[in-house]
């Protein structure tokens, strides 16, 4: 019997064995199980994820006035570079905080293009997997939280309270570090197994 398209014998001399031509021949018709699946079942497992990701940070937020939980997935995702993700998460993420009404009008927008300027310099210093960098730009992040709300409080007639502002800048400083330990943790974990 002809064996079936997919299934090929290894090139002559070649180290591969026949389960990862064939695995190679499907993964380029988006067919291999390898990395979780077809690119569908890994699109929809990103969006669960970061669905439950984002019903959770909504929760923490309601329960810390001032925090801003959504801003270490911005990171996270930044970090993995995951360019498509972060098309539709950012302008939800914004949504999201602009209706919970945690930060003057506006505020996050300009919040979160610090977050992704600052990130984008230090990555050329630091390794972006390493705690030393978050935790560098978790205190660059909780300076330009308490400059944002600096910036915008007189734009709209708020008055700035400088102390309970430095108290939110500090604990979203002292947040940050453990919260992207934390997701970076379950994203490995949630991670599928890649054959080889």
């Amino acid at each position: 019997a002809p064996r079936p398209p997919s299934v090929r014998a290894p090139v002559p001399g070649s180290a591969r064995p026949a389960t990862a031509w064939c695995c190679h021949e499907a993964a380029a018709r988006g067919q291999c199980r390898a990395g979780g699946g077809t690119a569908p079942m890994k699109a929809f497992r990103a969006v669960c994820w970061w669905l439950c990701f984002l019903a959770v940070g909504v929760c923490i937020q309601a329960l810390v006035p001032g925090l801003d939980v959504l801003a270490v997935g911005l990171i996270i995702v930044l970090q993995e570079r995951d360019y498509r993700n972060l098309v539709w998460l950012l302008p939800l993420f914004v949504l999201v905080q602009e209706g919970m009404g945690t930060r003057p009008f506006g505020a996050v927008i300009v919040w979160y293009a610090a977050t992704i300027v600052l990130f984008r310099l230090g990555r050329w210093l630091f390794q972006v997997e390493n705690f030393v960098f978050v935790f560098l730009l978790s205190a660059c992040l909780g300076a330009a939280y308490y400059g944002v709300t600096w910036l915008m409080a007189p734009l709209q007639n708020l008055t700035f309270n400088v102390e309970d502002t430095l108290d939110k800048s500090l604990v979203q400083a002292l947040f940050m570090p453990f919260a992207w330990r934390l997701l970076v943790a379950a994203r490995d974990w949630n991670a599928p197994p890649v054959e080889e």
